[in-house]
């Protein structure tokens, strides 16, 4: 262990800031990724909160008595639309 360190003031230093450097990148990556993760999420919500939207514009739009077929015509495999 003794050998990998350097001998120089200079050396050791240098080694120092090396290490700080690595372990603050890491530290970004980390936060970079926990971020990206809640961007997503947040990006998939308003996707669907959007898509729900137009779903209801679209059957509001549609005659009372035609709502429910509309609403079931319009449903998908992930998101099933009813009306009452």
């Amino acid at each position: 262990m003794m050998g990998l360190l350097p001998r120089s003031l200079a050396g050791r230093t240098l080694a120092a800031l090396c290490v700080a450097l690595l372990l603050l990148f890491l530290a970004m990556a980390a936060v970079h990724a926990v971020l990206l993760a809640r961007t997503v999420d947040k990006a998939a919500e308003e996707i669907l909160a959007r898509q729900l939207s137009s779903l209801m514009d679209s059957v509001a739009a549609a005659p009372e008595w035609d709502r429910d077929a509309i609403a079931h015509g319009l449903s998908r495999s992930d998101l099933e639309v009813h009306w009452r």
